[in-house]
């Protein structure tokens, strides 16, 4: 019986290698939202310092025979014996996923405040602020399986309140976590919503002695089926879709965007994206876009420094910049400054509270 047993094991095995050869590679899976290792690195020198071994590793995981149904298999097996923790993705109460947010690590803080006060030195200018988006996993804590184990936003928000200088702090944790904030952040997405997006940027317009208009000035456009980076990246399955909604400024038609020279679109969406929506926003994210408004109540230029959370804010800050400069560190490479217009009137820069867990946002500056 047991020969049997394992003979069956061998030709699955088997067929299973045979499949992951044959099939054309996936270069991108639209269930996990990412780009799918399909190529081997093959050349003299691979062989000797072990990227070879290493691109067949990442191919061979990435490319498996029937990956996506083993993956989706053994999710549901965890998920009925009670996990709720899925790549760093918690499944809260409600439908809720929430990325987990580990404290930050005092010298990934030092070394933040000091990036952040010598570019503030360097404008030598009462123009520079920062924004710290707090994450759905510290506002909507209600939503958390209970005992899970987080950081606290709230902690480094005021750190960074405390020890920004050069920098003004622009505080937006309390106007998040006030009454309504259950419409602030996506269920199944680590973004803030279109009104979080709105509230964070009125804040700054506040900073900088500014009206901003009245959300209802906004046209809302919606769509439904929305299920967001995190249902793709927690590999829960069974996951309840919800609604998107974006907003129109008022000048939506005669705002031109530049993404560096390469291509110009009229307004600020890429309606193409489907299965991203997020992505609506510029159609991504990009090391530099140019956005000009030539009906904004104001001849400013804003310097948006920024990871994705600062995409939505941009249509609720249009109406009063002329010319907005949105710049992503993740993308500049060689640096920020071969990047930085010549004159603005502004600059914010806006990062979420898990970047100071990721590595690639600093390797721009």
């Amino acid at each position: 019986m047991k020969k049997i047993w394992y003979k069956a094991l061998g030709v699955l095995v088997l067929a299973c290698l045979i499949g992951t050869v044959a099939k054309t590679p996936s270069k991108f899976s639209d269930t996990e939202n990412r780009v799918l290792n399909h190529k081997i690195i093959m050349d003299r020198y691979s062989f000797f310092d072990g990227s070879f071994a290493n691109s067949v590793e990442k191919y061979i995981n990435d490319q498996f025979f029937c990956r996506q149904n083993f993956l989706d298999f053994f999710m549901q097996v965890e998920q009925l014996t009670g996990k709720r923790l899925g790549n760093d993705v918690f499944l809260g109460e409600d439908g809720y996923l929430l990325q987990r947010y580990n404290n930050a690590k005092p010298e990934q803080i030092d070394g933040f405040v000091e990036l952040m006060e010598t570019f503030g030195e360097k404008l030598n200018m009462d123009k520079a602020f920062m924004m710290l988006a707090p994450t759905s996993c510290d506002i909507m804590y209600d939503k958390l399986p209970r005992y899970a184990p987080v950081g606290d936003q709230r902690r480094l928000s005021n750190e960074l309140e405390n020890r920004l200088g050069a920098v003004k702090y622009v505080d937006v944790y309390d106007i998040l976590s006030a009454t309504g904030k259950n419409e602030n952040y996506f269920r199944t997405d680590h973004h803030w919503t279109g009104k979080g997006a709105y509230k964070a940027a009125n804040a700054f317009l506040n900073s900088v002695k500014i009206t901003g208009l009245p959300l209802s000035e906004f046209a809302e456009v919606k769509e439904k089926s929305f299920v967001g980076s995190l249902g793709s990246r927690s590999g829960f399955v069974s996951i309840e879709p919800e609604e998107f909604s974006y907003y129109l400024p008022p000048d939506n038609k005669s705002i031109t965007v530049n993404y560096h020279g390469d291509s110009e679109l009229t307004g600020m969406y890429d309606t193409s994206k489907d299965k991203d929506k997020y992505a609506k926003y510029f159609g991504g994210n990009y090391a530099r876009v140019d956005i000009t408004n030539p009906n904004s109540s104001t001849d400013n230029t804003l310097l948006l420094i920024k990871d994705s959370y600062g995409n939505s804010m941009v249509p609720f800050l249009t109406p009063h910049y002329k010319n907005i400069i949105m710049l992503d560190s993740r993308y500049t490479l060689g640096g920020l400054e071969s990047y930085l217009p010549e004159e603005f009137d502004h600059c914010l820069i806006v990062y979420n509270a898990i970047s100071f867990q990721e590595k690639d946002w600093t390797k721009g500056w």
